[in-house]
């Protein structure tokens, strides 16, 4: 669980580092509410982005299994 752990966390830190070199402002980490957590929220302009990060061993797995519809509605509200 460690090392799942640790992959999640090096994932986290790579995309902040990609979204902060395309301008972007990091408003929060691991944002936890009443629905559940986001790994991050950033702002560029008048664009707010909530993200959810998903760091994976493999190059290749398909999207849609990922952000599953139940996290997606989640993330909307």
């Amino acid at each position: 669980m460690q090392e799942t752990k640790q992959l999640g966390n090096h994932g986290e830190q790579l995309v902040e580092a990609q979204l902060c070199a395309e301008g972007f402002r990091i408003l929060a980490r691991n944002y936890l509410c009443r629905v559940g957590e986001l790994d991050l929220v950033a702002i560029k302009g008048d664009v707010v982005a909530f993200v959810e990060v998903k760091t994976r061993r493999s190059a290749y797995f398909p999207i849609a299994t990922v952000v599953t519809l139940s996290k997606q509605q989640k993330i909307i509200r």
